[in-house]
């Protein structure tokens, strides 16, 4: 059988833990569980020891401060050209939460795969029925992106504007994280329901009820997307 492209983990609010077919690890805004005294859990990695680490921004809900001996770290803040690692490419994008340039979010190529690790752009998500918005989205994200994480909530909610954003780049697929409670990720799903028209459906939600998830390889439909959301866990190798 042959290995998927890509699996990856959710280990909670903007942590995954993306394993490659060539075996490369990636590790993402591995912050600290539970952060600024909100529900936000971030589970444990136990004894893996990840290739590379993304960091999109260092707020302690995305940064810990964890040491990772012998990884490539990836640090958004002073990231300014494509990274490669293997057969992996890291291309960092200056995005924003709340000025310019304060987040990064990374386009990651691998064998035909598009990945965009979106960390905190809230601030491009709330300005997104704004028609420059619009003109900057098609400029700074061109092309297809088939797998998206993106941010879902902020310091007040964003669902309808963050499915507003999903309608616009049109991903493969969306993964939500970044969020605070269970509500916000259901606000999310529905907003995308909502979209929805009679004969003709655009997003295909999905929620497996676990933390790990697989693209088997790229395969590309511009009729339906695909929102997946998983339940964040502590990483095991053996599902995963």
């Amino acid at each position: 059988m042959l290995e998927p492209l890509l699996r990856f983990h959710y280990l909670g609010h903007s942590s995954f833990v993306l394993r490659f077919a060539d075996g490369v690890s990636v590790l993402t805004d591995y912050g600290k569980s539970n952060a600024f005294g909100l529900e936000s859990p971030i589970h444990d990695l136990g004894d893996l020891h990840p290739d590379v680490v993304l960091y999109s921004h260092h707020d302690e809900d995305h940064d810990r401060g964890d040491e990772f001996l012998g990884a490539t770290i990836l640090d958004g803040a002073h990231l300014h050209e494509e990274v490669g690692f293997d057969d992996i490419v890291f291309e960092p994008i200056k995005t924003r939460e709340n000025a310019p340039g304060d987040n990064t979010s990374f386009l990651i190529g691998f064998e035909g795969l598009r990945i965009l690790f979106a960390g905190d752009c809230q601030g491009e998500i709330e300005a997104i029925d704004q028609a420059a918005e619009l003109e900057r989205l098609e400029t700074i994200f061109p092309g297809r992106i088939d797998l998206l994480f993106l941010p879902i909530d902020w310091t007040h909610p964003i669902a309808a504007k963050a499915a507003a954003f999903v309608e616009l780049v049109r991903p493969q697929t969306v993964i939500p994280m970044h969020y605070w409670s269970k509500q916000a990720k259901s606000d999310f799903f529905a907003a995308l329901a909502e979209k929805n028209e009679p004969g003709r459906r655009q997003f295909l939600i999905e929620e497996p009820g676990r933390p790990d998830y697989a693209i088997e390889s790229v395969a590309r439909s511009d009729d339906v997307i695909k929102a997946i959301g998983l339940e964040p866990g502590p990483w095991l190798p053996a599902v995963s």
